[in-house]
């Protein structure tokens, strides 16, 4: 008995239809559907599978998507010609497929694919069986017929195409008649003058109110209705007017910008030249002569801050009335002294203390003055500590700056109090202190609500985030420091 046939009686057989009489025609292709996206307009989108597809945040992905909790190459999709599967490309978050977490799986009909925050529904192709139908007619004719039909349609575009150019041509070479009455004219050139007027008291009343832009608009919009120039020297003088005034408001603009600097220059120079005089009042000379040179730093030309370094300088080579020398040093004794202050300097050097190093330097340097020593050996490394403590002042307060305005104040704090270090009397460093304290304070008010936030939902993991940055960006004095401090540790216990 033959697979394909069922024997009825001994003598009579009925065929059964071959399956391969049959074939599987695809209507549509395989494609996701975007359920839930982190972009809610962007749902309900389809995705047509047509090949091996890479879902990913990069742009290079078949299938890019903006989500940041997204890998650039997150997952694959692909066939094997009958079935479809899904395979992770080792994610970040991972991908899963029903809820379950996977690395390769096969995926079925409104299966749900979740990749970070975006939701796809899996909709496979349908597919419908048809029985093949029998040839009505022969291949020859069916060809013949197919040629047939290819060469009306030539012959149709060829017919369409001359009758434009035909068109194209006839319209381009013949003029065209237009009848305009006198009572039109006078009609259109009434209302394009009375519209010129308009424009120019517009142009007039924005001149008043100083708003130039709009002026200039508006008398050139009245010079583009004026073809007759009923209005041509009102609306000459008014641009002129207005040219003379965008000069005037430029020029005023630059001389304010620069009295403004000019005025913060000199408010800077006046407060280290005040902080100087007291050092002076109080005898710390050496102090003095540093917050000069600083002042010195902002404005390079002042010479009054000048003239006060020179008058130190005499005041330092003067002998001290009070001062009683009870024996005359040796030379050797002399030597040994300066030798001294130059070694403490240069340890204080490398320990970066340059206030103690340049103040060092300068005794000994009066020391050699006083007994007709030479200078030059204690003067050479006393400039260069003074303007090493310059370049290091500057370098540290150019980070600071680059720091602060990229929003980096908790990195921005550490390298004002490593300038401070440095240079202790820097009175931009300390109230520049004080602004970063007062900005990371906010900044730990707000990690705070937000950790209160996520204590009550429950979620620990993320309150223990925000307390622990709470404690990177404050000292332990400050009081969201030791509440965050509490927190963590209370939750420790669990």
């Amino acid at each position: 008995m033959s697979y394909h046939e069922k024997e009825i009686t001994m003598t009579q057989t009925i065929p059964v239809v071959k399956l391969s009489d049959y074939r599987e025609k695809r209507i549509q292709t395989a494609h996701l559907l975007l359920i839930k996206s982190p972009h809610p307009e962007k749902t309900q989108r389809l995705y047509s599978l047509k090949g091996p597809m890479i879902l990913g945040r990069k742009e290079s992905a078949d299938i890019a998507l903006d989500d940041p909790k997204l890998s650039r190459h997150h997952a694959q999709i692909y066939t094997d010609g009958k079935y479809y599967y899904i395979k992770d490309l080792n994610s970040t978050n991972g991908t899963k497929v029903n809820g379950e977490v996977i690395k390769e799986k096969r995926i079925y009909q409104k299966d749900s694919i979740e990749i970070g925050d975006c939701h796809f529904e899996f909709n496979v192709p349908s597919l419908i069986p048809y029985r093949k139908e029998k040839a009505t007619s022969s291949p020859r004719f069916s060809l013949r017929f197919s040629k047939m039909i290819s060469f009306v349609k030539t012959i149709f575009f060829a017919t369409l195409i001359l009758f434009s150019l035909i068109l194209l041509y006839t319209s381009a070479t013949r003029p065209f008649k237009t009848i305009r009455t006198p009572q039109s004219i006078s009609v259109s050139s009434d209302q394009a003058q009375s519209r010129v007027r308009l424009f120019y008291e517009i142009a007039s009343q924005a001149y008043t109110e100083a708003d130039y832009e709009k002026a200039r608009h508006f008398v050139q919009e009245a010079r583009n209705l004026d073809t007759k120039r009923w209005e041509s020297e009102r609306l000459d003088r008014l641009d002129q007017s207005i040219d003379q005034a965008l000069v005037l408001k430029q020029v005023y603009l630059e001389k304010q910008k620069s009295r403004e600097e000019k005025y913060k220059i000199l408010s800077q120079v006046q407060f280290y030249f005040d902080v100087a005089q007291k050092f002076v009042e109080m005898g710390e000379l050496d102090r003095a002569v540093i917050t000069y040179q600083e002042a010195l730093m902002t404005d390079p030309d002042n010479e009054e801050i000048k003239k006060a370094i020179l008058n130190i300088d005499q005041l330092k080579s003067k002998p001290v009335a009070s001062q009683k020398v009870s024996e005359k040093l040796s030379t050797l004794e002399i030597y040994q002294q300066v030798e001294s202050f130059m070694k403490k300097a240069k340890k204080l050097l490398e320990e970066e203390n340059y206030i103690g190093a340049i103040e060092s330097y300068q005794k000994a340097l009066q020391i050699a003055k006083q007994h007709n020593f030479q200078v030059t050996k204690v003067a050479a490394p006393l400039m260069e500590a003074i303007n090493e403590f310059k370049s290091k002042t500057k370098a540290l307060w150019v980070e600071v700056d680059t720091l602060s305005q990229a929003q980096k104040y908790n990195e921005a704090k550490e390298k004002v109090i490593q300038l401070l270090k440095i240079n202790p009397n820097f009175e931009p460093a300390s109230l520049k202190l004080k602004e970063f304290n007062s900005l990371l304070e906010k900044q730990a008010k707000h990690l705070y609500s937000q950790a209160v936030m996520y204590e009550a939902l429950p979620d620990i993991e993320a309150a223990k985030e925000k307390w622990e940055s709470i404690l990177s960006l404050l000292t332990p004095e400050d009081s969201y420091y030791q509440k965050a401090q509490k927190k963590l540790t209370y939750y420790a216990s669990f």
